[in-house]
């Protein structure tokens, strides 16, 4: 997924990295909760938790003109963003339209090619 100046390489929902980190999310939570409710905030953590560490793999700044990869300056201040989780987390937590964007693709697994559909290509 990209943009001019965003790219993104994003992971479907259906598959087996997201579903571990989802898995053992899942797990914390009802060894915590045990039955109990979940309050809204622990829940929304949780989601971003599963986003950030199972749906988004990496990300760069697009392509320069030589068409290498630039580094992801999202802010004012000229500062690269290193993709890591927890650098996914921040950006997710702090720009609702990309984690609404992530969510929506991650989903359609029509987005995703198949190992198979891959290697046929090549």
């Amino acid at each position: 997924v990209y943009s001019d100046a965003f790219r993104l390489k994003l992971r479907g929902a259906s598959g087996p990295e997201y579903r571990k980190v989802q898995d053992a999310s899942a797990k914390q939570i009802r060894n915590a909760y045990k039955g109990r409710k979940v309050p809204d905030d622990v829940a929304e953590k949780n989601t971003l938790h599963c986003i950030a560490n199972g749906l988004i793999a990496g990300w760069d700044g697009g392509l320069d003109e030589g068409g290498q990869p630039r580094p992801f300056v999202p802010g004012d201040d000229g500062k690269a963003l290193e993709f890591s989780p927890q650098n996914a987390l921040k950006l997710i937590t702090k720009l609702k339209r990309v984690r609404d964007f992530v969510m929506l693709f991650s989903v359609d697994d029509s987005n995703f090619e198949t190992v198979a559909e891959a290697q046929t290509k090549n």
